[in-house]
């Protein structure tokens, strides 16, 4: 009886206590599984390394070792039928085993691209099938297509945001930032594309913009910090007569920096600060929270 269709909705299994060794890979098929017990059996030290880092793992070595027995049965039927139909059936079967033997620390997306492409991976004549060569070129057919793919995607997000631009451009810049290593930058910089982007994008390369992006970071920081010191001396010559501390003027400056957050806001925030920075006899009663409320509902909800 098959595990998958006599037990599809099993939850729960508990074979603690048992002589359990090893487990069928049948039980990838049971997605309802979510506890296994295995407590006090002699597991092999392969399975019991598994065991003990949970379900997901588990489900994740079952799923891997079943999908490779599906795909090595299917590229010997394939190999049989189309590549090497005049060679006896048994020589193939004992050349898939040593290719297999080879990739045996391979996940399950490789041992498929093996067998969707087996036609251009194994040599026409037989006696020239060489199982090292076989897993070398596998490995370098399966690097270019998951690198094409890649570029594919990268293509595609700045596709989206720049439309007119030539297709080869884009392709040769997203090439770039795969194989550069900034593809988890590509959100940041679409993010800021404006100043990465800049200049000509046939010139643009994943280094320029990165350079890009560590200027407008740094034209940003300098912004701010020029921003709050302006604010710090404005908000000084305000209450100059009052002869208050430099500290008391930088924590003023600070309490309205913290509730205004953005710089463009601290930035506009220094052009009406009189507005709302309270009178001098009112001091003792200044509330940052207060003055960035009345500024924001005066500047900030007016789009």
């Amino acid at each position: 009886m098959c595990i998958r269709d006599s037990c599809k909705k099993l939850a729960e299994l508990d074979l603690k206590n048992t002589f359990i060794i090893t487990l069928p890979r049948e039980l990838a098929e049971l997605a309802h599984l979510t506890f296994l017990n295995l407590q006090n059996c002699p597991l092999k030290d392969s399975l019991q390394n598994t065991y003990q880092t949970g379900m997901v793992t588990m489900h994740k070595s079952l799923r891997s070792k079943e999908d490779r027995r599906t795909y090595k049965q299917k590229l010997m039927n394939k190999l049989c039928e189309w590549v090497y139909p005049s060679v006896d059936k048994y020589m193939v079967g004992d050349m898939v085993e040593n290719v297999f033997a080879l990739l045996k620390g391979c996940d399950s997306a490789v041992l498929k691209k093996l067998y969707r492409d087996c036609h251009t991976i194994f040599p026409l004549k037989f006696e020239q099938v060489d199982p090292n060569a076989i897993k070398e070129k596998l490995l370098k057919v399966f690097d270019e297509t998951r690198e094409r793919e890649e570029i594919s995607k990268i293509e595609l997000e700045i596709k989206a945001h720049f439309t007119t631009v030539p297709l080869d451009k884009l392709v040769r810049l997203a090439t770039d930032i795969h194989r550069k290593g900034y593809r988890e930058k590509l959100k940041v910089f679409l993010k800021f594309k404006q100043q990465v982007f800049a200049g000509n994008f046939a010139e643009l390369t994943a280094d320029k913009l990165q350079q890009n992006l560590e200027a407008y970071r740094k034209a940003k920081v300098e912004e701010r910090a020029n921003a709050i010191k302006k604010l710090n001396s404005k908000i000084g010559n305000l209450y100059s007569d009052e002869k208050l501390d430099a500290e008391v003027i930088k924590k003023y400056t600070q309490d309205i920096v913290a509730q205004l957050k953005k710089t463009e806001k601290i930035v506009n925030f220094v052009k009406h600060y009189k507005e709302f920075m309270p009178k001098p006899h009112e001091l003792k009663y200044f509330d940052p929270v207060k003055v960035v409320d009345a500024y924001n509902a005066r500047y900030e909800t007016k789009s």
